[in-house]
């Protein structure tokens, strides 16, 4: 059984195939997979229709009225509270009338963020760089609740330091979506040449695998 902690999910299935000998056995699971409902799943609510606001505060609104239909689970729900004072958990809109001040922190503090992102992204420490590559076997950490079947539960696959665990969750949906563990999969990452120059896809490069 996979336990849903909030009211709507996603499921990327996928099954661990151990060479060509295995592919039966994997076969007979995919063949056998059903999905069904157990007990009585909450209902989904309806998006509230976001506020006229300036455009540089629409990702703001946008958040506020999918975070109301689409709240977190109980242990992010803590975490939430921090947006407060932000107006991201006002039940009607602070931005289609905002005043300046806050309307300046949020743009400023939304391109700060960005910026924080990419440089953690490509230059971070979570991700050690080997031969030019990043190795991202703990990127995808975060997650301390609700390990479902297959998940390790294992310290050694965990974030303990929640804030870094929610900065890396945030990467791994910019860098990579639906990434497994490390004991599952390798993602290995670059985002320059050889010379140092970040990747530009009006340059033509080329893998070599001596």
């Amino acid at each position: 059984m996979i336990e849903f902690p909030t009211t709507a999910g996603t499921i990327v299935g996928r099954w661990a195939c151990d060479g060509p000998a295995d592919l039966g056995a994997a076969r007979a699971l995919q063949n056998g997979l059903s999905l069904e409902p157990h007990g009585r799943p909450a209902p989904l609510q309806g998006i509230p229709a976001p506020a006229a606001v300036p455009a540089g505060l629409a990702f703001f609104e946008q958040m506020r009225t999918w975070m109301q239909a689409f709240p977190p689970s109980g242990p992010d729900q803590a975490y939430q509270k921090r947006f407060t004072p932000l107006g991201l958990l006002d039940p009607v809109s602070p931005y289609a009338d905002c005043p300046p001040d806050l309307a300046r922190a949020l743009t400023a503090g939304a391109d700060a963020a960005k910026q924080q992102m990419e440089t953690a992204l490509k230059d971070g420490n979570l991700a050690p760089v080997i031969n030019g590559w990043r190795l991202t076997f703990h990127m995808f950490d975060y997650n301390l609740d609700h390990l479902g079947p297959g998940t390790i539960d294992d310290p050694m696959w965990k974030m303990a330091d929640r804030t870094v665990s929610y900065l890396a969750r945030a990467l791994a949906a910019r860098g990579g979506l639906w990434g497994n563990h490390g004991y599952e999969a390798a993602y290995p990452m670059t985002y320059a040449g050889k010379d140092g120059q970040g990747l530009d896809g009006r340059n033509r490069y080329t893998l070599t695998f001596d």
